[in-house]
């Protein structure tokens, strides 16, 4: 068990940490990053229909944009999501009322790990014991298996997983990324579906030769 934290020592740890967050949030919106966000969802739509939506082959000079924007995002996801999870920690610390102590937060998912490093399982729309990822790849991928070959928005989509646009965006990405998933462009929108499983040949038996 540890001992009495002391409050001076609480409070220097909070003005720093003020200080810290208010210098990453005043950067970040000075980078455009706030309005930012719908531009490049709506280039991550075109790029991903561009790349999937037809079995035509491509022009090696588009292959080698793709692979490069690729790693690019890789590097930044790496860079960011880290960052998230933090964020995500710090953001369930606000207490109920002033005078109030902190109470942990509804969702399990939102919990900072405990004294294991782990964070408590999260209960997603599949049941308890799945990452929170993981909970709406597997909601995502039931959606569209029940749709069949009627496509759905990713609006749809992360409201049947019960989850951001965002989570439900990155699961799509990889999903389309492995070829599970194709994506059909409707007016100026990205509609998702199951990718058709390609029919197998079937061969006549080979007879041998000289026999009669």
């Amino acid at each position: 068990m540890t001992g009495p934290v002391h409050q001076d020592h609480v409070v220097e740890s909070t003005d720093a940490a003020t200080q810290a967050l208010d210098h990453l949030e005043r950067a970040l919106e000075a980078a455009g990053f706030p309005g930012g966000r719908s531009a490049y969802r709506r280039m991550a739509e075109v790029l991903l229909a561009q790349r999937w939506s037809t079995d035509a082959p491509l022009d090696p000079r588009a292959l080698a944009d793709f692979e490069q924007i690729a790693l690019t995002a890789g590097r930044i996801y790496a860079m960011l999501q880290p960052y998230v999870e933090v964020m995500r920690s710090l953001a369930s610390l606000a207490p109920d009322a002033p005078g109030s102590p902190g109470t942990r937060p509804a969702d399990p998912a939102m919990r900072a790990p405990g004294p294991t490093g782990r964070r408590a399982a999260p209960v997603g729309p599949t049941g308890p014991g799945l990452p929170a990822t993981e909970a709406v790849r597997a909601a995502v991928l039931a959606e569209l298996q029940r749709r069949g070959r009627r496509a759905a928005s990713v609006s749809v989509l992360a409201r049947t997983a019960r989850s951001s646009i965002e989570a439900a965006e990155a699961v799509l990405a990889g999903l389309v990324g492995d070829g599970t998933v194709q994506v059909r462009t409707v007016g100026s929108e990205c509609r998702y579906l199951l990718t058709a499983p390609r029919p197998t040949r079937r061969t006549a038996p080979r007879t041998a030769r000289g026999t009669r």
